[in-house]
């Protein structure tokens, strides 16, 4: 194990195609559940955190409540929302308006940072 890593605090390192799959795979999921409620069709989420159900329509609420099963997919969907947030912050605008650029960002990165 590389000595920079405290081996009690990770959990999964992984630097293969499979592991970008991955992320991709989440950052797909995040901004198709997202995408819903864009435009001037979009539709109405129903989301069952605490207590009763709601109804909501803003990209925000969903991408928050949004956990994925698998690690990898997780953290995909993490820096997604991580980028909306601080669009969202910067720009005071809704965040799920911007979720095709930054998602035809994501889709672009890869051939830019390729290693293999």
């Amino acid at each position: 194990m590389n000595e920079h890593f405290d081996s009690a605090n990770v959990k999964d390192i992984a630097f293969d195609q499979s592991s970008r799959a991955a992320l991709q795979a989440g950052i797909d999921k995040l901004a198709d559940d997202v995408a819903l409620t864009l435009g001037p069709r979009g539709r109405n989420v129903l989301l069952d955190e605490f207590g009763s159900p709601e109804v909501v329509n803003d990209g925000v609420t969903i991408a928050r409540a949004i956990e994925l099963p698998d690690a990898m997919e997780n953290a995909g969907a993490a820096l997604i929302r991580q980028e909306w947030r601080r669009v969202y912050v910067m720009q005071h605008i809704e965040m799920a308006s911007r979720a095709s650029e930054v998602i035809a960002f994501v889709t672009e990165w890869p051939a830019a940072l390729s290693v293999d």
